[in-house]
C-alpha cells in the first residue's frame, strides 16, 4: 500500500511488484531461519511468486539445506564473495546489508551479477528513524537486532553505492507494521501503537520511518 510516492506500508507487495517477470537473485533469502518459509511474511516467497526466475542465496548452510529439501532454488554462498558466472535483471537484498561486515564485497558481487540495465533493490533499517531517536533520548541507545553491525541513512548508502559503480534512482521509506513477528499479545499491541505513530509522522516526513528501500542501477 502506498500512502504517497515515497512512503510504503508493505515492502513485500512493493518488492513483488518490482520483480514481476524478472530474473532475480535474492541475497539473504533465509532471513534468520528456514521456518520463515512456513509463514506469510517471508520475502523470498513474495519474490519467487512474482519473478520469472528466482535464485536464493544465503550463507546459512543448514538452513539452505532445509529449503533445498522443500524444493526451493537456493544455494549456500557468502553474500560478500560469490561468483555465479551469470547475471540477473534484479538483485534483491532485504534486511541484509546491515548484517554484513564487508559491505564493499557485497557491492562488488552485486555489480558483477547485475545485467547492464538491471536494478539493485536494498531494504535496510533507517538510522534516522524516529524510534531510534526516541530510544536514545529515553535509554541512551537504540533498541536494535544484536546481529546488526551497521546502520545506514539514505546519504551514507548513496555514498557506498557510488563508490562501487551504482547510481541511486530513488528511495522509498517503509512504515511496515511488524506486529506479525511477535507472539506476545502485549508486545503486539505496543507495536501497533508504534506503527500508528510511524504512519502519522511518515505522512509529514517519510525519512523518519523505521526502514527504507533503495533502488539503484549500475553506471
Amino acid at each position: 500500500m502506498r500512502l504517497r510516492q515515497d512512503l510504503c506500508l508493505d515492502r513485500f507487495q512493493l518488492i513483488g511488484d518490482l520483480v514481476r517477470g524478472k530474473r532475480v537473485l535474492d541475497i539473504g533469502c533465509v532471513e534468520h531461519n528456514a521456518i520463515n518459509a512456513e509463514r506469510n511474511y517471508w520475502l523470498h516467497e513474495f519474490v519467487r511468486r512474482n519473478a520469472a526466475e528466482t535464485l536464493g542465496l544465503d550463507a546459512s548452510a543448514d538452513q539452505i539445506k532445509i529449503l533445498q529439501g522443500k524444493g526451493y532454488n537456493v544455494i549456500c554462498a557468502d553474500a560478500t564473495n560469490f561468483h555465479l558466472q551469470r547475471t540477473f535483471d534484479m538483485i534483491v537484498a532485504g534486511e541484509t546489508l546491515e548484517h554484513l561486515a564487508n559491505a564493499g564485497g557485497f557491492m562488488q558481487c552485486a555489480r558483477e551479477h547485475l545485467a547492464k540495465d538491471g536494478r539493485l533493490i536494498l531494504t535496510t533499517p533507517n538510522a534516522n528513524c524516529w524510534s531510534y531517536s526516541l530510544e536514545n533520548l529515553l535509554l541512551g541507545h537504540e533498541l536494535d537486532n544484536e546481529d546488526h553491525i551497521a546502520l545506514y541513512t539514505p546519504r551514507t548508502i548513496t555514498s557506498l553505492l557510488q563508490r562501487y559503480g551504482f547510481q541511486v534512482e530513488r528511495f522509498v521509506f517503509i512504515a511496515q507494521n511488524t506486529a506479525y513477528t511477535h507472539d506476545n499479545l502485549l508486545i503486539r499491541g505496543l507495536v501497533h501503537l508504534k506503527q500508528a505513530g510511524q504512519v502519522l509522522l511518515g505522512l509529514v516526513r517519510p525519512s523518519l520511518c523505521q526502514h527504507f528501500m533503495t533502488i539503484a542501477k549500475p553506471v
